[in-house]
């Protein structure tokens, strides 16, 4: 590719109605930053950097000063992730790169306060075949709430269960005892320390899923106890998105790619990878 004739950078800041719970506090705007790098043809490709509070290891200001290093000298590539995906993007979309033509399967997002009944008519009605609810708080409850949704939503729906490391060990077991009969594809993330995965994995049974913790490993490393699934977000993990797809289907685990509440700009990028890959409803419903 030749080399961009001009780049530029913008800041965006995005109201959220209804905030956003996110790693204990509350989010009201999200915040990020939009790349555009131009040629002089007039080709433009735009990419998106927005590290997501409480879970991207940088901050937006140090991203955006990457950005900045890296679009002054365009022979540098970015190594914190969120500034990686983000001049990926933008590069990819300058070339031109064909848009992927192969149905995308979504997941439908169930938040905190939705209602179960109501929200699984609701996804039911749109001819959704995932969902994924938000679980966190008192385990019984959590559970409670799942075992009302799977009932209104029928067997037809795969059910995803996201804790957000909520629990410790002890309380994730109680929250597997009370999901007895109901089938679920897995649970991601349901503990407070992660080192203690393959020991509840173990005790339980539960089908568990790797999020969070994929970026804080060594870019491919297996699970260590069989995950069902690797969800992969490419703002947190950049580079490294690659390494983990094929780390994923080394262990027989499911490929999710997922946005991290994105602007479109980012989202849509999310969903041109996931097409690229077709398998696994991708976590895309962040709109909702």
């Amino acid at each position: 590719m030749a080399s961009p004739l001009s780049a530029a950078l913008y800041r965006y800041a995005l109201p959220l109605d209804p905030p956003l719970p996110l790693g204990g506090t509350v989010v009201r705007v999200r915040r990020g930053l939009l790349v555009r790098l131009r040629a002089g043809d007039g080709r433009e490709g735009w990419g998106e950097a927005a590290p997501l509070p409480g879970f991207s290891r940088e901050r937006l200001d140090e991203a955006e000063a990457e950005l900045r290093r890296c679009l002054a000298a365009p022979e540098t590539s970015p190594c914190l992730p969120s500034a990686a995906f983000a001049l990926a993007t933008a590069r990819e979309r300058l070339e031109g790169r064909p848009e992927p033509s192969a149905p995308l399967a979504v997941a439908a997002l169930v938040t905190p306060e939705a209602e179960p009944e109501a929200a699984a008519r609701r996804i039911v009605a749109g001819g959704y075949a995932t969902a994924k609810l938000k679980v966190s708080g008192d385990p019984a409850a959590a559970a409670d709430r799942v075992r009302r949704f799977a009932r209104a939503a029928g067997a037809g729906i795969a059910l995803r269960l996201d804790a957000n490391r909520a629990w410790t060990l002890a309380e994730a077991e109680a929250f597997a005892q009370g999901l007895e009969g109901v089938r679920i594809a897995f649970v991601e993330e349901p503990l407070q320390d992660p080192a203690l995965l393959p020991t509840l994995a173990a005790r339980t049974g539960l089908p568990l899923a790797l999020d969070e913790s994929l970026a804080e490993r060594p870019p491919g490393a297996p699970s260590g106890f069989g995950a069902a699934a690797f969800v992969l977000k490419p703002t947190l993990l950049g580079a490294a998105v690659e390494a983990w797809v094929q780390a994923a289907r080394a262990e027989g685990a499911a490929v999710v790619f997922s946005s991290a509440f994105e602007s479109g700009v980012g989202l849509g990028a999310v969903a041109r990878l996931a097409a690229r890959r077709p398998g696994a409803a991708a976590g895309l419903d962040t709109y909702a």
